[in-house]
């Protein structure tokens, strides 16, 4: 298998992931991508930067940029932990209702806070933690074992390298071969409106 075809092949695997029946197996996609132009021009990717990296257990995963500027990850996730991220709506509008002033940032910790001597929740924890839950179709956190652990809001650039600079980690979505990782510019919310 050559460079882009290998490139093919993980694109089709990614974007075809979810909820395809009559996927192509490795042998029929190549066959199909060397003798039709057509599909061939579909799956090809420009040889994308990846990066590799090698975890404290030894273990391998790869970092490949993709064209549309999310990465996908790839490696060993036998053994490994997710999150999702909470969702704090209702427990702050519940709050805001009863008369509470306290910005959403502080009430997202408020929420979680314990008395270190007693262990008991604090009197707005009594109150809204229930209404706090996960959002459990978006991850937001991946850890396989040996790391690396991986987050939103993560600069990959500062993780990766230079060749992921300004790309920060928005979530995760189960791939054929590992995660994709979608992401955002660091300066996009700067950019210029063009909708006018």
């Amino acid at each position: 298998m050559t460079k882009n075809e290998l490139e093919a092949w993980k694109n089709y695997t990614t974007k075809t992931s979810m909820g395809v029946d009559d996927k192509l197996t490795v042998s029929e996609f190549i066959d199909k991508f060397t003798t039709d132009n057509d599909f061939a021009e579909k799956w090809s990717v420009e040889v994308s930067e990846y990066v590799t990296y090698r975890n404290r257990y030894g273990a391998y995963y790869t970092f490949t940029k993709l064209e549309d500027g999310n990465v996908l990850w790839e490696g060993d996730f036998d053994h490994c932990r997710f999150g999702w991220p909470n969702v704090y709506k209702e427990a702050y509008e519940q709050y805001r209702k009863d008369g509470g002033d306290m910005h959403i940032e502080d009430f997202k910790e408020e929420v979680h806070k314990y008395d270190d001597v007693t262990f008991k929740p604090s009197e707005i924890s009594e109150k809204y933690r229930l209404l706090v839950y996960s959002d459990m179709n978006t991850i937001d956190m991946v850890d396989p074992s040996g790391g690396p652990y991986l987050t939103s809001g993560l600069d990959l650039g500062k993780f990766l390298g230079e060749k992921f600079e300004n790309r920060i980690v928005h979530s995760f979505e189960v791939a054929e071969t590992g995660y994709l990782i979608k992401t955002y510019g660091k300066f996009d919310h700067l950019k210029e409106r063009t909708d006018e």
